[in-house]
C-alpha cells in the first residue's frame, strides 16, 4: 500500500515505530491465545484490539501522508483507503463476535472481509 510513498515526516515515523511495537506483541498474544485463549477470552480480545489499534495507525498514516502530500502518482486515493479500513473492520467484527462468547482464535475473520469484497466484485461485474 505505501510503495507510492515518496518521503515521510517525523509524525509518520512516529506512526511507523508504535505500528512496529504493536507488531512485535502479535506472537506474544497468540501463545497466550493458544494456550489459554478457551479458559481466558481476554487474551483473545487483547488480541483483536492489537489489530484494531495496528489498523487504525496504519489508516492514520495513510490518510496524513495523503494530504501532505507524500504520495506519488497515485490512480485512485479512496480505493486504496477502502482497502486499508478493511483490517480495522475485520478486527472490530472479531471482537464484537469474542465479545458475544465465540472467541475467535483462527484468523478466519482477517481473511472474511477481502473474501466477501472479491465475491461482491465479481457478483458486481
Amino acid at each position: 500500500m505505501f510503495n507510492d510513498l515518496i518521503k515521510t515526516d517525523k509524525f509518520g515515523l512516529w506512526i511507523n515505530i508504535f505500528l512496529l511495537m504493536l507488531v512485535a506483541l502479535v506472537p506474544l498474544f497468540y501463545s497466550l491465545i493458544s494456550t489459554f485463549g478457551k479458559i481466558y477470552p481476554i487474551f483473545t480480545f487483547m488480541f483483536h484490539l492489537n489489530f484494531l489499534i495496528m489498523g487504525l495507525l496504519w489508516l492514520i498514516q495513510f490518510y496524513v501522508s495523503a494530504k501532505k502530500g507524500y504520495f506519488g502518482k497515485i490512480e485512485s486515493l479512496n480505493l486504496k483507503c477502502r482497502n486499508i479500513a478493511t483490517f480495522p473492520l475485520s478486527a472490530i467484527f472479531a471482537m464484537i463476535v469474542t465479545i458475544l462468547g465465540f472467541p475467535v482464535e483462527s484468523p478466519i475473520f482477517y481473511l472474511l472481509f477481502p473474501i466477501i469484497k472479491v465475491i461482491y466484485l465479481k457478483i458486481k461485474s
